[in-house]
């Protein structure tokens, strides 16, 4: 029977179109046998293989700018977080506004008014993450993020950094 679905499953490889891909040229040749496969796995698969391309392709061609600023909102929003005390939900107003005031990012300067929520949601799109409307401790619903929409990316992408021994604290003795 493995025979069987083995021969099914190259087939369908063989047979399947050629995908649609995030990116051209010589990335799309290199990308666009993992992507075939992620989309005849189905599920999930399609969207993670394209968002990974996409920000690998970006960040190795210097196109999305030394590391990034997708990756320096996902460090900021990670800051900002926890500034206010990591808590459930943050309005999307609020993360603009502490996005917008801190003078040695370049979100202030994104466009004429700053960082808008379209330019956040452009910036978090090839992650998936969308602000939805939330209900807050003051009884109010706002559009917003919460920090597990958040989780996966950070890990992946800006992991916290690993303290150095200078800065754990000395035990025993």
């Amino acid at each position: 029977m493995s025979a069987r679905r083995s021969s099914a499953s190259s087939s369908g490889l063989m047979d399947a179109k050629e995908p649609k891909l995030p990116v051209e040229d010589r990335a799309a040749d290199t990308w666009e046998p993992l992507i075939s496969v992620a989309d005849l796995a189905g599920g999930k698969w399609p969207r993670i293989s394209r968002v990974a391309c996409k920000v690998m392709t970006d960040y190795e061609s210097g196109r999305d700018g030394d590391g990034g600023l997708k990756i320096r909102i996902l460090t900021d929003i990670r800051r900002i977080f926890a500034g206010e005390g990591n808590p459930p939900a943050l309005r999307t107003g609020r993360l603009l506004e502490l996005l917008n005031a801190d003078p040695e990012a370049p979100w202030s300067e994104h466009s004429p008014r700053g960082l808008t929520p379209r330019g956040l949601q452009i910036l978090l799109d090839d992650y998936g993450i969308h602000s939805a409307n939330r209900r807050f401790p003051d009884g109010n619903q706002a559009k917003g993020f919460t920090p597990t929409q958040f989780a996966d990316v950070w890990s992946r992408y800006c992991p916290p950094d690993k303290p150095t021994p200078e800065a754990q604290p000395a035990t025993g003795a």
